[in-house]
C-alpha cells in the first residue's frame, strides 16, 4: 500500500529535514509541496534516519506556482 500526503509550505529553503520527518513519522511514501518558492526545477537527494528520499521540484522564473514532489 503507497500512502500520499500534501501540505503547504511558504519556503522549502532549510525546512527539508522537518518535512522528510513528517514523511517517517506518518509513513508518508509520497508527498506534494505546494508553494516551495524555488525557481527552476531539479532533483534532489536527502538521508534522514538511514532512510533516502528524493525530492524533485519545478519552479516558475517569478517564483510563485512551484511545486515539489517527496518520494521515499
Amino acid at each position: 500500500m503507497v500512502v500520499f500526503g500534501t501540505r503547504n509550505v511558504d519556503s522549502l529553503t532549510g525546512r527539508a529535514g522537518e518535512l522528510i520527518e513528517t514523511l517517517l513519522d506518518r509513513k508518508v511514501d509520497v508527498k506534494c509541496i505546494q508553494e516551495t518558492q524555488w525557481k527552476g526545477s531539479g532533483c534532489k537527494f536527502y538521508e534522514t534516519k538511514g532512510k533516502k528520499h528524493k525530492l524533485l521540484w519545478m519552479g516558475g522564473e517569478d517564483r510563485f506556482g512551484s511545486v515539489g514532489v517527496f518520494v521515499a
